[in-house]
């Protein structure tokens, strides 16, 4: 390598080259490598003057960036031992899916550093890809793999056209369930996005004592002058009162929202609380202390208020000292303490710790958090939830809405889909417990008549696998970022060629397509002459003591016409 191989040959241009080489053969013991370096600082100053470094680095780079890796949810405990494998699907996508249109895959361009193989990228159906190793491994090759899973899965659910709403009892019919995009429960913090301050409603309790009095009507304006005018001569000061409303207690929001700053207590164990405790810095123990500090200052103003209200003052009280000192403070700290239902909503608004679940009912001095914001009450039990409440598989907000069909139009209901029975577990009584896959997803049991668990759902190895008709009817993510989906069994549908098919209206359409082959096509001669009535009248042989010289006239005529009609 040269000499100057650690500094790159694409900083110098030829000209400097060749004058150092040149200097280098007439001083071969003269060190020059600070003159290099600063003739390439020079070189660089003079670039970064012309592009900044984002143009440079988009201009001579394409991707260069990727987000980090996702971890896989915690392995629940089980007495059974851990089943791993390194092929197996995750439970949700870890590493971004990576497509690129057609005309730059037949190239092998993907925008990365180096070029893919066509023969591997273009075998499949679905060209996606996924960077395991790294862009640029030190082997300079791109370690990718398929990411058709994930991505078919996507695929196969948005096509339910079924929204995600929030979790809450299995029974609770789909109309009245919330949607995870509610503008009420869609929050990440207690601070009200900017595209609702302009739409939301202000409480009367919430504004203050001059926007109060200005919403009035003007006679109760007016009358609350004369009662503040009157005041003012009675006190026997000039100084004229404002008409306010009376005081009333600060307002605390109680957004619904899924995401805390804190952990969540309730699922830690004593080690985890006690590296909870650990990271607590000195400088968040001084401001717990200012915010302490703070609240009893309202406090203290909430209780002139109130004092002053019974008195029947309109005035905002004072407070007798606008500051508390340290003494008091702390002696205010030594109170809480005593008191864990008053203490306890300080710490949690604090380090914004996520609402816990129910106290049991027999408890007698429950320990609460003294909030509820957590968007659904499932979560109070579980955690807050890993992802967002719909984890991005759908964007459908209202079910307001009606599905078009190519053939018969606007359809009423969702129509039904192909599902796959997996296996059974088999339980008392020769019963089986069904478990059932959809779009990709396993799903919980189906609901509707005929499922309960006997003989017909019991798993039978056959082509393709055993399969029955449903219909998606709500779906939510737990905690863990899983998808929890409920389905309604379609006792009179089948699936043929994996397409859902009415028993009813193949019947009936079998039935309507015998009776046209029927009229279309002409009969067969055989048929006919075996559907020709017969002309012979058979009649029962005549007693001996009848006269039956009619009888015999009567076989004379026919049998004149059979010879006549053979001869024709």
């Amino acid at each position: 390598m040269p000499w100057y191989g650690k500094l790159g040959k694409d900083f110098l241009s030829p000209s400097l080259l060749s004058w150092i080489s040149s200097i280098k053969q007439c001083s071969p013991f003269i060190k020059i490598e600070p003159v290099t370096r600063k003739l390439v600082r020079l070189s660089a100053a003079m670039t970064a003057a012309r592009l900044s470094p984002a143009a440079s680095l988009l201009r001579s780079s394409k991707l260069f960036a990727l987000p980090p890796q996702l971890s896989l949810p915690p392995t629940p405990p089980s007495a059974d031992p851990p089943a791993y494998s390194d092929t197996a699907t995750t439970p949700y996508p870890i590493r971004p899916a990576i497509e690129t249109p057609t005309s730059s895959l037949n190239q092998g361009d993907w925008g990365l550093k180096r070029a893919l193989p066509i023969k591997t990228t273009t075998k499949s159906g679905t060209p996606v890809i996924r960077i395991q190793g790294g862009i640029d491994t030190p082997e300079h090759i791109a370690d990718f793999e398929s990411a058709a899973d994930h991505v078919l899965t996507l695929r196969k659910f948005q096509e339910l056209r079924l929204r995600v709403t929030l979790p809450t009892a299995r029974d609770v019919p789909d109309s009245q369930r919330t949607s995870a995009f509610h503008p009420e429960v869609d929050h990440t913090t207690d601070a009200e996005p900017s595209a609702l301050v302009g739409k939301a409603t202000t409480s009367w309790l919430e504004r203050a004592s001059a926007e109060r009095v200005a919403q009035l009507p003007k006679h109760l304006k007016d009358t609350l002058e004369e009662v503040a005018r009157a005041r003012t001569a009675e006190a026997g000061s000039e100084k004229p009162v404002t008409p306010t409303s009376p005081a009333q207690a600060p307002f605390t929001s109680n957004k619904r929202r899924w995401r805390y700053a804190g952990p969540y207590l309730a699922g830690m164990n004593g080690m985890e609380f006690e590296g909870f405790l650990k990271k607590i810095t000195r400088e968040q123990r001084l401001e717990f202390r200012a915010y302490v500090k703070q609240h009893l200052i309202n406090e203290r103003l909430q209780k002139s208020r109130a004092e002053a209200l019974e008195q029947g003052e309109t005035g905002t009280a004072e407070v007798p000292s606008k500051e508390a000192t340290e003494e008091e403070v702390t002696e205010y700290l030594r109170h809480l303490r005593s008191e864990p239902g008053k203490f306890g909503p300080l710490i949690a608004s604090f380090f914004d710790l996520a609402d816990a679940p129910k106290p049991s009912p027999g408890t007698a001095d429950p320990w609460s958090y003294g909030r509820d914001t957590i968007s659904a009450d499932s979560y109070k039990e579980s955690g807050p939830p890993s992802t967002h409440p719909s984890a991005g598989l759908s964007y459908i907000k209202s079910e307001k809405y009606s599905q078009n069909d190519t053939k018969v139009g606007p359809l009423e209901h969702r129509p039904p889909v192909a599902a796959r029975l997996l296996k059974s577990i088999p339980t008392s009584h020769r019963r089986y417990i069904p478990r059932v896959g959809v779009a990709g997803f396993t799903v919980h049991p189906p609901t509707g008549d005929g499922f309960a668990g006997d003989y017909s759902w019991q798993w039978e190895p056959k082509k393709d696998g055993p399969k029955l008709v449903v219909t998606p009817t709500s779906g939510s993510i737990s905690q863990a970022g899983k998808l929890d989906m409920y389905t309604k069994l379609e006792k009179n549908w089948l699936v043929e060629d994996d397409v859902p098919v009415n028993k009813q209206e193949k019947s009936a359409s079998q039935v309507s397509a015998a009776r046209r082959s029927a009229s279309t096509q002409l009969p067969p001669l055989d048929s006919i002459a075996s559907k020709r009535p017969n002309r012979r009248v058979t009649r029962p042989p005549p007693e001996p003591s009848q006269d039956i010289s009619e009888e015999w006239d009567m076989l004379v005529r026919t049998a004149a016409q059979n010879a006549v009609s053979k001869q024709t």
